[in-house]
């Protein structure tokens, strides 16, 4: 990343393994969070990354203290996350429509990270 600052601001073509990156903030009162979404040139690479900021500790708080803020259940969170990432896992890879499977059956197979 450095080499790339470097060369952009000499003038240089900077070399780099980004196509595109881009960023979202979103504010809650003195709570900065900045979201980066980085492509890469093959555009199969995008990489997420979230820092958040809170002017007025002005510390960077990690994920349990972001949860404790809202009032967020850890336990409740990881459930919620595991579900959503089964959903998304079983809209690309499960086999609905074949065989009788459905995503209300309880046991299909090693296809499903739930």
């Amino acid at each position: 990343m450095q080499a790339t600052l470097d060369a952009a601001e000499s003038g240089e073509t900077p070399n780099s393994q980004y196509m595109e990156v881009t960023w979202q903030s979103y504010w809650n009162d003195s709570l900065l969070s900045l979201s980066i979404r980085v492509l890469g040139w093959t555009s199969d690479l995008i990489d997420y990354a979230v820092y958040h900021y809170d002017f007025e500790t002005g510390q960077r708080p990690d994920n349990l203290e972001l949860l404790d803020r809202f009032h967020v259940d850890e336990g409740d969170f990881i459930a919620a996350l595991r579900r959503g990432a089964a959903r998304q896992f079983d809209s690309h890879y499960a086999p609905w429509g074949t065989g009788g499977l459905s995503p209300e059956d309880e046991n299909y197979g090693g296809i499903s990270i739930t």
